[in-house]
């Protein structure tokens, strides 16, 4: 669960929530996704897509890394998706917020 001020604007929330997959393994017939390329804080540039139809956010892909994309964890089901096993960028936090329970914490950056 990043914590970056971009993912927090993209996410419209304190954090974005993504489940980290092989680029390979995801599988769609859905139409291309629109794409914007953004700096993230870490200077890395981030590959944001989202349906152009209904303006839902779809995923972030680092672009030294295209193997592995960050699909958006809203758009799976209730029940689909697993506890969170990571968070980075904690030095976002609001004052009042806590990491969740079990999660590794990595660096400021990723």
């Amino acid at each position: 669960m990043p914590d970056c001020i971009d993912c927090r604007k993209w996410a419209g929330a304190f954090h974005s929530a993504h489940l980290f997959v092989k680029t390979d393994d995801i599988q769609t017939d859905s139409p291309q996704p629109r794409v914007y390329v953004v700096k993230a804080d870490s200077g890395s540039d981030m590959e944001r897509a989202w349906c152009d139809g209904c303006g839902a956010g779809i995923w972030i892909r680092q672009l030294h890394k295209p193997e592995m994309t960050n699909l958006k964890a809203g758009l799976f089901e209730p029940g689909d998706i697993p506890s969170p096993t990571m968070e980075n960028w904690l030095k976002n936090l609001e004052s009042w917020e806590t990491p969740a329970k079990g999660t590794t914490r990595t660096s400021q950056v990723n």
